[in-house]
């Protein structure tokens, strides 16, 4: 079953719980971008046949299927309950991942996959000067018919080491119209494969695909979707295709060129070396831009949240690279002396000791301060002024922490919310996308054609004249 996750998908088949296997229920799954994937069937996989036994809020680790047509599916995280009347009973699931397959059912807990194919909304437009063109030949007049050239394009390698072997295939699918006489319908798809020495389990390999598809976000305005997700297993080399919630936004099936800031052909070599960086610096990947992904796959209705989400990234992410002490060892070591020389009373010692404890280290200001500092000749033209823009979001940071229930004249106008939320967001993006060796050439093409900081360029705040300027 050939499934693409922009299309939706409906699978009728028979289910159980695999601890409870003389229980099979008759049902549907179905997937759709916008709500995710959910089960329904009919009866109870624990054999409740009474109204007044019916189960509610369960959590079922695994779900097994086989489809009408006979494929085996495997449902992962199964949220929901039981519900009905006295004569009839139904049961209602929300699922996190439901993973297809010709012959094997998943086993999540021991499965190894030495395998991932990624294609994504935006494959096709980002790697598109690789793969040979459909193109017409000739035309002929007489038979009115036309003839095409085509040749399948060679795989492409991207990154190879002694771990694992990274490269894009380029796979081709066309169909005649079964409605009218004359059209013919191809396409192209790419996919961004990885074959692993070392196998990963079913969660890891999750978070792998998660993690690949994040390296997209940085070159479009837009939210990056799997089209097409696939493992293969490594024992019976049996290929398994994930369908997963997406989560909220809107989608877009395929992003176009000018959709897209940056192609693969204009940093090839760069690219390699983002590769790189992104494969030897997985925890980071995984955990230290979980907060800039919230912000950027997530819609978040509270303008309060996207601040604080992309403030913290920013915190976080010059902590963990760009982080130096205000005073040398040398000299916080005459500190701690002189520290060691007050006679302080007992009664404030812990606490005077809890406020000095962070004495060597950056400040929030400093750190924002430093991340736009380095990075002056790419924000200058989108940041008003280098003090108040730090100012501002960390008085409105320190309001929504501790004061979010009071109003001050000090905080950033609700109008001007989205200005400061995007450009932290700039800031974010030309830190990190120098940190793994992203030229500024390459940086700039980036920002100056993303259209959401094209917009905000010119929404900056209106201040009081206060001799501000542009202040890097």
């Amino acid at each position: 079953m050939s499934i693409n996750l922009e299309d939706g998908a409906t699978i009728k088949g028979k289910w159980w719980n695999l601890e409870n296997v003389d229980h099979k229920c008759n049902g549907e799954l179905s997937y759709n971008i916008i709500g995710g994937i959910q089960l329904q069937v009919f009866g109870s996989f624990f054999g409740t046949n009474e109204i007044h036994k019916i189960k509610t809020n369960l959590i079922i680790e695994t779900l097994v299927g086989i489809s009408q047509t006979g494929e085996c599916l495997t449902l992962i995280n199964a949220l929901g309950g039981e519900s009905g009347s006295s004569n009839f009973i139904e049961s209602k699931y929300t699922i996190e991942y439901a993973v297809v397959s010709k012959t094997h059912n998943l086993t999540p807990a021991t499965d190894l996959f030495d395998l991932i194919a990624v294609n994504l909304n935006c494959s096709e437009t980002f790697f598109s000067k690789l793969y040979t063109p459909f193109l017409p030949e000739f035309y002929d007049i007489n038979t009115e018919s036309h003839k095409y050239k085509f040749e399948h394009t060679p795989q492409k390698e991207l990154l190879k080491n002694d771990l694992i072997e990274m490269f894009l295939f380029f796979n081709h699918s066309f169909q005649l119209s079964h409605v009218a006489e004359h059209d013919f319908i191809f396409s192209q798809k790419v996919y961004l494969n990885t074959v692993f020495q070392v196998p990963l389990s079913f969660t890891d390999s999750m978070q792998y695909a998660q993690n690949i598809k994040g390296i997209f976000s940085f070159f479009t305005a837009f939210k990056i979707f799997f089209n097409n997700l696939q493992l293969r297993e490594k024992e019976s080399g049996e290929m398994f295709t994930v369908i997963l919630n997406q989560q909220n936004g809107n989608k877009k099936d395929r992003l176009g060129s000018h959709e897209i800031s940056i192609r693969y052909d204009h940093f090839e070599n760069e690219f390699k070396e983002l590769l790189n960086w992104w494969l030897n610096n997985q925890d980071f990947v995984s955990h230290g831009l979980s907060l800039y992904f919230q912000l950027v796959n997530l819609k978040i209705e509270s303008k309060a949240h996207s601040l604080l989400s992309i403030i913290f990234a920013l915190e976080t992410l010059h902590t963990t690279y760009f982080d130096h002490p205000p005073f040398t060892l040398e000299e916080y070591k005459e500190f701690k002396k002189f520290k060691e020389s007050l006679q302080i009373d007992k009664k404030f010692l812990k606490r005077f000791n809890e406020c000095i404890s962070h004495f060597n280290s950056q400040s929030f200001a400093n750190r924002i301060k430093d991340l736009m500092k380095r990075n002056e000749s790419m924000l200058k033209d989108y940041i008003y002024d280098i003090n108040d823009f730090v100012s501002k979001i960390k008085i409105q940071r320190n309001h929504y922490a501790h004061q979010h229930s009071e109003i001050s004249d000090s905080l950033i106008k609700k109008e001007d919310l989205d200005y400061f939320i995007v450009m932290c967001k700039l800031i974010f993006d030309a830190s990190f996308l120098s940190l793994i060796g992203i030229s500024e050439i390459s940086i700039k093409r980036i920002i100056n054609t993303n259209f959401y900081y094209r917009h905000y360029k010119d929404k900056k705040p209106i201040i009081p004249d206060k001799n501000l300027g542009v202040n890097f």
